[in-house]
């Protein structure tokens, strides 16, 4: 079950993303800055983050120790600033 909901999300992000492409290509100014800003939210690591948050909150979904998820957490937000 997980892994065909798995392949469904990603087809569904993949065919908005293509919709934004589509509309971008086609002059349409609201997709354009759409897509401007799901790829900004894509290229600093968000998915990343919301799920190293999850993992802070929840050590019953993580195995490794609470501080080094924090490290992680902390250099992925700054390597998406640099």
């Amino acid at each position: 079950m997980g892994y065909v909901s798995g392949l469904v999300g990603v087809g569904i992000i993949a065919a908005v993303l293509l919709l934004l492409a589509a509309g971008s290509f086609l002059g349409w100014r609201w997709a354009f800055w759409v897509d401007v800003f799901v790829l900004a939210l894509v290229s600093i690591s968000v998915v990343s983050v919301v799920s190293n948050m999850n993992a802070l909150l929840s050590s019953a979904t993580q195995q490794v120790p609470r501080p080094w998820t924090a490290v992680s957490l902390l250099l992925s937000v700054l390597g998406s600033l640099c």
